[in-house]
């Protein structure tokens, strides 16, 4: 019986939202994994550009970026790190997004 209305209540909290609207208020959150083949260091040191606009989250504001799993720093084989930057409110996913992690890039496109 807790089960079922513990379903029935997020399904009518759930139609209750306006999904769109919780998108236009929540911050703009993205999420990064590492997994470590070989034993390695890694840091979560990201530069954000989008256009004119750079943004490097600060790593000690978990405000800014932050772990779900893992740790920084030496890892060792097979270690994985999951974690998530929240990106400014300038940022628009609807445009390209370039992602420097060291001398590496990856750029990204969400559509919109």
């Amino acid at each position: 019986v807790r089960d079922i209305f513990a379903a029935v209540f997020f399904v009518a909290v759930g139609m209750l939202l306006d999904v769109s609207e919780a998108l236009r208020v929540w911050p703009l959150v993205l999420l990064f994994t590492a997994v470590s083949r070989t034993p390695a260091a890694f840091h979560a040191n990201f530069t954000f550009v989008q256009g004119h606009l750079t943004y490097q989250p600060d790593s000690g504001n978990p405000r800014q970026i932050g772990l779900l799993q893992g740790h920084l720093g030496q890892l060792g084989a097979g270690d994985v790190v999951l974690g998530y930057v929240v990106l400014p409110d300038t940022m628009d996913l609807r445009g390209r997004l370039d992602v420097w992690w060291n001398d590496r890039r990856a750029s990204m496109d969400f559509g919109g």
